[in-house]
């Protein structure tokens, strides 16, 4: 999400961005209407050691190499950790976190 500032800031400010990739989105219609939809269809967050997925009504957060997986919808609260009944949403996720974090790796190397 962070990578999602940047054009969020310009959309609202009117300064235009640079003229390269980015990997982020303009947040501005979300965040300005209750009604508008997500951006992406997964979305990814990652911060020191700990990072997180969701999609749909899914998320998964690993925190010091322990993962939660918490159906938002059913439990907005993030109290139940439903991740030993859905193993194939905890796979799903890591290896989607996986690819995310290449792509970036990727694009840092190749300076884009």
């Amino acid at each position: 999400m962070s990578t999602d500032i940047l054009p969020t800031l310009a959309a609202f400010t009117g300064v235009p961005l640079p003229q390269r990739h980015l990997d982020g989105r303009d947040l501005a219609p979300v965040i300005s209407s209750a009604t508008a939809p997500a951006p992406r269809d997964i979305m990814h967050w990652t911060y020191q050691d700990s990072w997180a997925v969701r999609e749909g009504p899914w998320k998964l957060t690993v925190e010091g190499g322990k993962g939660f997986l918490v159906n938002l919808e059913q439990d907005p609260g993030e109290w139940h950790n439903l991740g030993d009944q859905r193993q194939d949403l905890v796979q799903r996720f890591v290896d989607s976190h996986n690819h995310w974090m290449q792509g970036i790796t990727d694009r840092r190397k190749s300076g884009v």
